[in-house]
């Protein structure tokens, strides 16, 4: 068996855990942004990134990390350890205030982390504003 898994955008299934649960029961969503699953510590980390307007950061991360809540649970169940990790930057470039906080239990160095936030805000930023101008392309002259 892998010592790391790393997923990016699929669906999370209990043969990653155990080898004879055919599906997890009651959990509608199980497919995370990253899920990052290390078999010799047994344990996982559910990562979900999101880009809402910034009125909306905190209710975003709630219904973020309650989406996933369920699932971390049912992987609780198989004797792996599990976390949720929500990473939220708003539209127009605020960092939420847990996304360092989340950079660091996915292992990144506080430093590093500080920099992928501010990188991730100016990323959002620049293409928020390419958005904008090309769907008032139409409007403005």
């Amino acid at each position: 068996m892998l010592m790391t898994m790393l997923t990016v955008d699929s669906l999370v299934r209990p043969h990653m855990f155990l080898e004879d649960d055919p599906h997890f029961t009651g959990v509608e969503h199980t497919r995370p942004d990253i899920c990052v699953i290390d078999h010799n510590a047994k344990t996982c980390m559910l990562a979900e990134i999101a880009i809402p307007y910034d009125t909306f950061l905190n209710d975003c991360y709630e219904s973020k990390f309650n989406r996933y809540l369920p699932l971390c649970h049912r992987i609780k169940d198989t004797g792996y350890e599990c976390k949720v990790i929500v990473l939220i930057i708003g539209s127009v470039g605020n960092v939420h205030k847990k996304f360092v906080n989340g950079l660091r239990m996915l292992g990144l160095h506080m430093s590093k982390a500080k920099a992928t936030a501010k990188y991730c805000a100016t990323s959002v930023v620049i293409g928020s504003r390419l958005i904008w101008k090309h769907r008032c392309k139409a409007i403005l002259p």
